[in-house]
């Protein structure tokens, strides 16, 4: 199972390669609703870090965010790295994880997220930076970025990659 628009992740990063083996056999659609083996299953679009991602709501009480929201072994939380012209999105996404401060937020990388403030406040952490990213001048160091975050994050050298890709 994939996204409907992993072909376009697929072509964008890996031009020129054979990939068909990868490709979902089941395509999820923003808003396709599920039942498999007791367990409900809602996705949304979750665009940001990739064009193909996705939030899963499982039964109403965890939400899989995918990379949107990521943390180091440590459970240090890592600075977003954010898709080719998919600034915009990301923030989108974020905004959309902060309608479920209710949930258990489950991450690709790193611990699960619970409680209302929390949850806002690790949306909104990586929202600032973002925003400052839409703000900024092309230039702007990691620093300048971060002012509106009190967070510290980790691999901060993906603000580079944020700038290239903005």
């Amino acid at each position: 199972m994939g996204s409907e628009d992993y072909h376009y992740t697929f072509t964008s990063i890996y031009k020129g390669k054979d990939l068909h083996a990868f490709a979902p056999n089941t395509l999820l659609f923003d808003g396709q609703e599920m039942d498999i083996f007791g367990i409900h299953l809602k996705f949304f679009k979750g665009k940001g870090h990739s064009a193909c991602g996705l939030i899963t709501i499982v039964n109403d009480e965890f939400v899989h965010v995918g990379d949107l929201l990521m943390a180091d072994q440590a459970n240090r939380a890592i600075l977003p790295l954010v898709g080719k012209n998919m600034i915009q999105e990301h923030i989108a996404a974020l905004y959309q994880i902060t309608k479920y401060t209710n949930h258990t937020i489950l991450l690709s990388h790193g611990e699960p997220i619970t409680g209302e403030e929390n949850i806002y406040y690790q949306s909104h952490q990586r929202i600032h930076y973002l925003e400052s990213l839409v703000n900024g001048h092309p230039e702007m160091t990691a620093e300048e970025a971060l002012t509106k975050c009190d967070l510290e994050f980790s691999n901060i050298h993906w603000h580079k990659y944020n700038l290239r890709n903005r």
